[in-house]
């Protein structure tokens, strides 16, 4: 049976759609006051801060220690903060996002250019992005497309609640949250919470171990959510031109759970992938789907990558000059 939810829908008065939440049983975020003046840091200092996060990985390390992590969680309340490259402000945790995006920059420059690349050179007009976290790339995406449409699908009720703030701030057009986790059949399951970072919530039942788990001995809480599947969200809503799928294990679940979507709209995609010989991609490259290396911007991947893009047949021969863009763009960063 299809989850009840509760959806808020406005437009302005030229009928341009606003942002609408569709919140499956999840508390309303609550509203805060407008942030102080902007902070954000000079780019020198960024790429200096960014390097020093890469190579001692400072919040990682603190949170194996049960000292670190509480001190983390003392000062790691909600802010507003300022991402590079996104117009308006996001709301995000002090640390752990103030930290990753606003300070040091993001995890994953060379996707993010790829992906810019992708809306430029292409022309896609809506981005889906499942397992949206604080929901950076969708912001992203949205600051250098204004007139991009965009779906949010995330299951932990603390990253929805960041989003619907910064949604309920900023004056975002044909934005939507979907509250909830995207899986291969609609119904209910079991999220298993990233409580330090927030980043590595799962649905993935298999998995021995969470992120948390492994590295920080933090026993994971389980919660229930609601799930739904693409194809059913999809069947109510405009094609979809760029799919985006990180939700820590369940991709080859989420994927089936958009057969007809993948097949009917051809949408590039881009998966983050760890599986074991990175299974959950053999069914698209079935369908014709060439894959490319998010991390290193290339055709050939290597083995311990984690960001894949694939493109459908309809755009193979734009992938050389795709690349190049992405390439060009993070020169200039």
């Amino acid at each position: 049976m299809r989850p009840l939810f509760f959806a808020v829908h406005a437009t302005d008065d030229s009928g341009r759609s606003r942002a609408r939440i569709v919140n499956y049983h999840v508390p309303a975020a609550r509203l805060v006051n407008p942030a102080p003046r902007d902070s954000a840091i000079p780019r020198p200092m960024r790429g200096l801060l960014q390097r020093l996060r890469n190579l001692l990985h400072p919040l990682y390390y603190m949170r194996k220690f049960s000292a670190g992590r509480w001190l983390i969680r003392l000062a790691d309340k909600p802010a507003w903060i300022s991402i590079p490259g996104v117009r308006f402000r996001v709301r995000g945790r002090l640390v752990t996002h103030g930290l990753a995006f606003s300070a040091a920059g993001s995890n994953e420059p060379a996707a993010e250019a790829l992906a810019l690349s992708c809306f430029e050179c292409l022309g896609l007009k809506s981005f889906w992005d499942v397992g949206a976290n604080i929901g950076s790339y969708t912001w992203l995406m949205k600051s250098s497309f204004p007139f991009l449409s965009a779906v949010l699908i995330e299951a932990s009720p603390v990253n929805a609640a960041l989003i619907g703030e910064t949604l309920r701030r900023n004056d975002l057009s044909d934005v939507e949250l979907i509250v909830a986790g995207a899986s291969d059949s609609a119904g209910s399951g079991v999220l298993r919470l990233d409580s330090e970072a927030g980043a590595t919530s799962t649905l993935d039942g298999d998995a021995k171990q969470t992120f948390e788990e492994e590295h920080w001995g933090v026993s994971s809480k389980r919660i229930a959510v609601p799930l739904v599947t693409i194809d059913e969200e999809r069947s109510s809503r405009s094609s979809i031109d760029f799919l985006k799928v990180d939700v820590e294990g369940h991709e080859a679940a989420v994927l089936r759970g958009a057969e007809r979507t993948i097949s009917s709209d051809q949408p590039v995609i881009l998966v983050e992938c760890f599986h074991q010989g990175h299974a959950c991609l053999k069914p698209l490259q079935d369908l014709g789907y060439r894959f490319v290396d998010g991390d290193r911007l290339t055709e050939d991947s290597q083995a311990h990558t984690s960001n894949y893009f694939g493109f459908p047949a309809r755009f193979h021969e734009l992938i050389d000059p795709i690349l190049r863009s992405a390439s060009e763009r993070m020169k200039s960063q």
